[in-house]
């Protein structure tokens, strides 16, 4: 059978759900603690030597008492099996919350944050862990990893962001380049709450994503990833773990509001979390149509959250033939285009801000 182990990333314990109400918020959290214990379930189903957690096992320093008791319940059992928990901790639980002092179960490695550790405790592999020490860290850490020892396989474990592009190099940042220069076999990260995983060089890098959906960007399945480790050669495989759905529904109002209510009536899964998202060109303000959209949907969701991204148009007056008029029907026009991205319709509706502000009219988001 080999080895096996797990890696998830991003479980967020005591999530904040600030926009949910209090009811639905208990319950949300209450559902991220239930799915790290089927987590632990899978982890013993499955026979896996260690669970990896690279970074943000909780959210924040302010945990409360039955949740760090229910996670020591939980790594309790992992250890009771003989199984490891190999703990990377990130920007949101770094070293310095005051609940990493507290005495865990003998089977529990938290990673220093002053430089890789090296956990030889499993045979046939070599696995690698940094932490943070503080929320931010712009350390070029993969520029000190240890070498290897040979023949081993090698797994690093860390919360970090891939340097693409001009991102501040806050969260342990590291390239392709290092990546490949690296010597891995699999880099087991975390920090991105969306699942991506790829092969630079020989190295199998891999975001597992949050354990759950944190907020509505996390539309992808959730899952964590199980590896297995024979003869040297190591395979992976994606374990989905089901979760309650998070969906947006977009209305575009440019030609009215008209179908706005049955469009919301005809979601038919009440047990999931709703954002209507209203976008498009108006006359009038969309403040009261957000209003009755809660009041009169109030209880049919387990959440329900308005988005209001319309843009106000000026008056009639002022969308005849002059170069505000043409301006304005011209981004109405791209606006109503159904193939637009997300990024592009939000940058016209920066140019229409813009635009109306450099012509001294009124705009608004």
């Amino acid at each position: 059978m080999g080895l096996r182990l797990l890696h998830t990333a991003d479980i967020h314990l005591d999530w904040l759900y600030e926009k949910f109400l209090p009811e639905a918020r208990a319950k949300r959290r209450a559902e991220i603690r239930e799915r790290f214990a089927r987590l632990v379930d899978l982890a013993i189903e499955r026979q896996v030597a260690a669970v990896l957690i690279a970074g943000d096992f909780f959210h924040g320093e302010g945990i409360a008492e039955t949740t760090l008791n229910f996670c020591r319940h939980q790594l309790e059992r992992l250890n009771a099996q003989g199984i490891w928990t190999l703990i990377a901790t990130g920007n949101h639980d770094p070293l310095a919350a005051a609940y990493w002092r507290r005495q865990f179960p003998e089977r529990v490695k938290i990673f220093s944050g002053e430089d890789w550790e090296v956990f030889h405790q499993l045979p046939g592999v070599e696995i690698l862990g940094l932490s943070f020490l503080t929320d931010r860290r712009d350390r070029r850490v993969l520029a000190s990893l240890p070498a290897g020892t040979g023949g081993a396989v090698r797994i690093a474990v860390v919360h970090s962001q891939i340097l693409e592009g001009p991102a501040e190099p806050d969260y342990y940042p590291i390239t392709e380049h290092e990546v490949v220069q690296s010597g891995l076999d699999y880099l087991a990260l975390g920090h991105v709450h969306r699942p991506r995983a790829w092969y630079w060089g020989r190295t199998r890098v891999v975001y597992p994503g949050s354990s759950s959906r944190l907020t509505f960007k996390d539309a992808e399945a959730r899952g964590v990833h199980l590896l297995q480790i024979e003869d040297g050669q190591l395979r992976e495989e994606r374990l989905e773990l089901p979760d309650r759905e998070f969906r947006t529904l977009e209305l575009d109002l440019t030609r009215g509001v008209d179908g706005v209510y049955q469009a919301i009536d005809a979601v038919g899964d009440t047990g999931l979390c709703l954002r209507v998202r209203l976008s498009g060109l108006v006359e009038d303000g969309a403040e009261f149509l957000c209003d009755g959209i809660i009041r009169d949907f109030a209880g049919r969701f387990f959440h329900l959250e308005v988005e209001d991204q319309t843009v106000l148009l000026p008056g009639a007056e002022e969308t005849g033939a002059t170069v505000k008029g043409l301006f304005l029907k011209n981004i109405a026009r791209r606006l109503a285009d159904p193939a637009l991205t997300d990024r592009e319709r939000q940058a016209l509706r920066y140019a229409l801000y813009y635009g109306l502000t450099a012509l001294k009219g009124v705009g608004r988001k």
